[in-house]
């Protein structure tokens, strides 16, 4: 009995330590509790990924739009549950594609009051603006901070 009881004490914690790294090895970079919005100041709006093609523009937020979910990681922000990066590029141009660690996928971030952040490109410290041009929703990275673009960003709860 103290012997069938000692194997099947170990059989469970072997399963559970094999469930354990499964669960770690198979999980999201993205929790749930770590997704968010990132909604512009004055605008209001969200950043979004345009899911057919590779654009990032502002677009009317929407609790739960999986293409408005992102999450803060070290200095890159990731789509939720995926393994896609904001990226950009010296001209300033904003998009998304596949995280490969590369300095146009960092970001840092600067305080600018009221739970707010300048967000900058670490390589080229060109900042994420978004400005209304002709009906586009336009987000890109600019050097000087335009006070007609809506350039501070917040870090909502979205999911």
């Amino acid at each position: 009995m103290n012997r069938a009881f000692k194997r099947t004490l170990q059989v469970t914690l072997a399963a559970a330590v094999v469930a354990g790294l499964n669960v770690g090895l198979l999980s999201t970079s993205a929790s749930a509790a770590g997704n968010t919005w990132i909604r512009g100041s004055k605008s209001g709006r969200c950043l979004e990924a345009n899911n057919n093609a590779d654009k990032v523009w502002a677009a009317p937020c929407d609790w739960g739009k999986g293409a408005q979910l992102w999450s803060r990681v070290g200095s890159q922000i990731k789509r939720a549950y995926t393994n896609q990066c904001l990226d950009s590029d010296f001209n300033g141009d904003v998009y998304w594609m596949e995280c490969n660690g590369g300095d146009y996928q960092k970001w840092e971030y600067r305080d600018a009051g009221n739970g707010y952040f300048l967000v900058s490109s670490w390589i080229t410290g060109k900042a994420l603006q978004y400005r209304p041009i002709q009906g586009a929703d336009d987000v890109y990275t600019q050097a000087s901070l335009d006070e007609s673009a809506d350039y501070a960003w917040r870090f909502a709860d979205g999911e």
